[in-house]
């Protein structure tokens, strides 16, 4: 018996509905975020940039923090993506989803209340359409009546997750 292809574990469906290219737009913004965060752990940009401008200088710990950060942040982006895309997700997904639209909403009031430009502006601006973007996902209703018995079947290791 062959192993399944990276295909069958990823299979990346063009956007058709306002939840779907919400959440397309969500992990978008999600991932530029993790990668911003790998590129201040690893000392490319300047740490002052998050955290509310408390660090001047690249400590283990923040290193440590903003990785974490990253990780966190790909974890969103998963969630998001597989609760607008399953035909029907679980009441995990369901109330995680809801979690991320709380948590970028008051993270968007952190970043405006930051002291400094690009916390204030850039992240801002990124956490501001990240809560709407989970927002219009999380408040989706359940696609199942569009989707093929295909799609309704686990094509994870995790479908407990799903």
């Amino acid at each position: 018996k062959t192993m399944p292809s990276l295909h069958h574990y990823c299979t990346c469906n063009k956007p058709t509905t306002r939840s779907e290219w919400a959440a397309s737009i969500a992990v978008c913004l999600f991932v530029t975020m993790a990668i911003l965060q790998v590129g201040i752990a690893v000392g490319i940009l300047p740490s002052n940039i998050v955290w509310g401008g408390a660090t001047d200088e690249l400590t283990f710990r923040v290193s440590m923090a903003s990785l974490v950060a990253s990780a966190i942040l790909c974890g969103m982006a998963y969630i998001i993506h597989r609760r607008a895309f399953l035909s029907q997700p679980s009441p995990f997904v369901r109330g995680v989803s809801w979690f991320i639209t709380a948590y970028m909403a008051l993270n968007t009031l952190g970043n405006v209340l930051g002291k400094t430009w690009v916390e204030q502006y850039v992240f801002g601006s990124m956490t501001a359409i990240l809560s709407i973007c989970s927002f219009i996902v999380a408040s989706s209703s359940s696609s199942d009546e569009h989707a093929s018995p295909e799609e309704r079947t686990s094509t994870t290791p995790y479908g407990s997750m799903e």
